[in-house]
């Protein structure tokens, strides 16, 4: 019985440092204005903004 605890104890252990990780990650390189404004200062994620879509062209015959 005592196995299975430490076992699960183990476990739980390895995922808050896997969480504490992907928790850092996101503080570090994901802004979180991001999230909340369509609006980004960021000349890195400007980028990949269009002001419009593109003209898609049908090439099929018939």
């Amino acid at each position: 019985m005592h196995i299975i605890i430490l076992h699960f104890l183990t476990i739980i252990q390895y995922q808050q440092k896997i969480i504490r990780s992907l928790l850092r990650f996101i503080c570090n390189y994901i802004p979180l204005k991001q999230w909340s404004w369509d609006d980004s200062h960021s000349f890195k994620y400007q980028k990949f903004k269009v002001d419009r879509l593109p003209i898609m062209i049908d090439h099929r015959n018939g």
